[in-house]
């Protein structure tokens, strides 16, 4: 799972790991990469999140 958000707070990150929690079972989390970044594609976007799934 790769989450860009565009101009990342430090304290925003606790934040991001709890929603993502609530989505992922906590025993076992998805690998994570969190970006800050500049801006996305689409004006106005805050957030993208790239997740690829397999079984």
């Amino acid at each position: 799972m790769t989450i860009y958000v565009v101009g990342l707070q430090p304290e925003q990150t606790a934040r991001i790991r709890e929603i993502r929690s609530a989505y992922f079972d906590p025993e076992s989390p998805p690998a994570v990469t969190l970006l800050d970044i500049e801006r996305l594609a689409f004006p106005g976007l805050r957030v993208e999140i790239d997740i690829i799934a397999a079984q």
